[in-house]
């Protein structure tokens, strides 16, 4: 029997919100971060921060402040 697995992570978007970014089941690393993409092999906050000329953000709210830009 495989074992099952639950999204556990909260949507981050506001009335800020203009881009939806979809994505797959998050890693188990995103799980046990409690954040999206944070598996230190993920391209996501790398290109984020490429897009917005910024330094690559560390840690779970300095990520979520480049998301919601």
């Amino acid at each position: 029997m495989q074992e099952r697995v639950f999204h556990t992570l909260a949507p981050l978007y506001g009335s800020w919100s203009r881009v939806l970014v979809l994505g797959t089941m998050p890693s188990p690393k995103s799980r046990e971060e409690g954040f999206y993409y944070a598996h230190p092999q993920s391209r996501f906050w790398p290109v984020l921060a490429a897009v917005y000329g910024e330094e690559m953000p560390q840690g779970t709210q300095a990520r979520a402040a480049v998301a919601q830009r």
